[in-house]
């Protein structure tokens, strides 16, 4: 029983620690950004979207645990997914300066193909 107490706690002491020592990124610049791809897919031209993600940006200005919050094709919804995997593998590469505090970040993807 008393190492059940003694791992609870200690396990709700890494969660406060984890909530409490990130905060919200204000004008972070990425140093490097790579495009997201425009999705191979049958007939692309008119198709359009948008992607939301969120993420973290770690003490080493690497991005982590990016989630989609959003994901919009138009004039269908049969290409959101496709954008929304295009968006998380070019996000993944983007890197940040190194900081002393992991903060939170989001980023719109913007998806358009004219002829």
């Amino acid at each position: 029983m008393r190492n059940l107490i003694f791992s609870f706690s200690f396990l709700f002491v890494m969660f406060c620690e984890s909530v409490y020592a990130r905060q919200i990124c204000e004008g972070e610049v990425p140093l490097k950004s790579v495009p997201p791809a425009y999705p191979s897919i049958e007939s692309p031209v008119g198709h359009s979207g948008y992607v939301i993600i969120e993420f973290t940006i770690d003490y080493k200005g690497e991005v982590n645990s990016p989630k989609v919050l959003e994901a919009v094709s138009q004039p269908t919804e049969q290409f959101a997914k496709p954008f929304a995997q295009s968006a998380l593998v070019a996000l993944k590469q983007w890197e940040y300066e190194a900081r002393q505090i992991a903060c939170e970040s989001s980023q719109k993807f913007i998806f358009e193909l004219t002829e």
